[in-house]
């Protein structure tokens, strides 16, 4: 497409949008109520633009800016993350000399940081060397799930991507979880949730990106709890155990939409424990939480459903293959698995949706060794769990993810 016809698709689809009422740049997510055609019109608006964007720097221009300037600017974003600078901006602003003064950093440097960020979007400077908020930084600073999630990609995740590479090279085609840049960065020798619990910080860092990310308009728990599943089991003593729940706010929201059906989370004991001092009051009498290891033979037998929603990715074939076959002896006549997690497409393309999705299969890798999987992937992976399994994929329109339903049928 020329620069015109990508000018004339981004002029018509904001003005959909726009007409629509849509925008709403107040909010977390900038919209309101996206109907599926509605995520459609803002998808191919923000494709239009990254491919005019790209258009028109022209290759040197594009790779430059690909390679360098998104290499360095994670220094101004890491600043912003790990100081916390978002709290430290009062809402009339603050001049850098004073903010340094109050970070105890020197002047200079930081202003220079903070630049970078601002570029970017986070913060504003409306005079010279006055530092005032924007919607982004506002978003930090008043939501601590989007800070976590910005320390943790910052401390955590940043140092293991510089170093994937160089795992790759000391274990060659390994896909043990204990073999990837985390390790060599963190110099751990455990895999990544093991050293998650040793560490209450992490911990803290990575149950806020969690829960941040759910309320992503491309990830979001939305689709999950308007699938009819819910309502088909939804009868007296129903029971769906919610394996590797985190802090149970996926459970949250599907007994939100259902009458009956009570919940067990189950996760690590140190994820259990915050996560039973946080479970808001009008929970308590249908979410329970239990520790367990999925990585042993689940111990409640005869649930409805065993629900894992964003776990097998985190982990290789052989280990996402061993979470299945350990829930099967608990398994009874009509009970599910149910899988919650993303569909990659069969080829590559360029996209915002692409992007983010090829993003995230890599960072499984870097993480754990895991990956983001296939339809054909995922069927692999059940017919090698047990044949016994009878497999459906329930698809949303507009969402990352989809809906993996395997009967059991033993």
């Amino acid at each position: 497409m020329s620069l015109t016809d990508l000018a004339q698709e981004i002029l018509t689809s904001a003005k959909m949008l726009d007409e629509r009422g849509l925008v709403d740049p107040e909010s977390k997510l900038g919209f309101r109520n996206l109907s599926p055609t509605d995520y459609n019109i803002r998808s191919r608006l923000i494709d239009a633009i990254q491919e005019l964007n790209r258009l028109a720097l022209g290759p040197t221009e594009y790779l430059y800016s690909l390679y360098m300037t998104g290499c360095i600017q994670m220094v101004g974003l890491h600043a912003v993350a790990r100081y916390n600078i978002p709290q430290k901006v009062p809402n009339d602003g603050i001049k850098i000399k004073d903010l340094g003064n109050e970070l105890k950093m020197d002047e200079q440097i930081l202003g220079r940081l903070v630049r970078q960020a601002i570029v970017h979007g986070i913060f504003q400077e409306p005079e010279p060397d006055l530092i005032t908020h924007s919607n982004l930084s506002r978003l930090l600073r008043d939501d601590s799930d989007w800070l976590h999630l910005a320390q943790f990609y910052t401390e955590d995740s940043w140092a293991a991507a510089a170093l994937e590479l160089d795992a790759l090279e000391k274990w060659p085609a390994s896909h043990d979880p204990c073999h990837t840049g985390f390790n060599l960065a963190h110099k751990t020798t455990d895999p990544f949730f093991d050293a998650l619990g040793s560490d209450p910080s992490r911990l803290k860092r990575v149950a806020g990106m969690f829960r941040a990310v759910q309320t992503m308009l491309l990830q979001g728990p939305d689709k999950l709890t308007s699938s009819p599943l819910w309502n088909e089991i939804d009868k007296p003593g129903s029971k769906v155990v919610d394996i590797g729940g985190n802090s149970g706010y996926i459970s949250q929201q599907l007994a939100e939409v259902t009458k009956d059906v009570c919940f067990v989370v189950q996760d690590r004991p140190e994820v259990v424990r915050m996560a039973e001092e946080q479970l808001p009051a009008a929970f308590r009498s249908r979410i329970s939480f239990r520790a367990h290891d999925f990585f042993h033979e689940q111990p409640i037998r005869g649930a409805q459903v065993y629900f894992i929603r964003k776990i097998l990715h985190d982990w290789p074939d052989y280990l996402a293959i061993k979470i299945i076959q350990n829930i099967i002896p608990a398994l009874a006549d009509g009970s599910y698995i149910v899988i919650c997690d993303r569909i990659l497409p069969d080829r590559a393309r360029s996209g915002y949706e692409e992007k983010e999705a090829r993003s995230s299969d890599v960072n499984m890798l870097l993480h754990l060794n895991g990956r983001e999987r296939t339809e054909d992937d995922w069927k692999k992976l059940f017919a090698a769990a047990d044949t016994r399994l009878k497999v459906e994929f329930e698809y949303w329109e507009s969402s990352a993810h989809c809906l993996i339903k395997a009967l059991w049928l033993g």
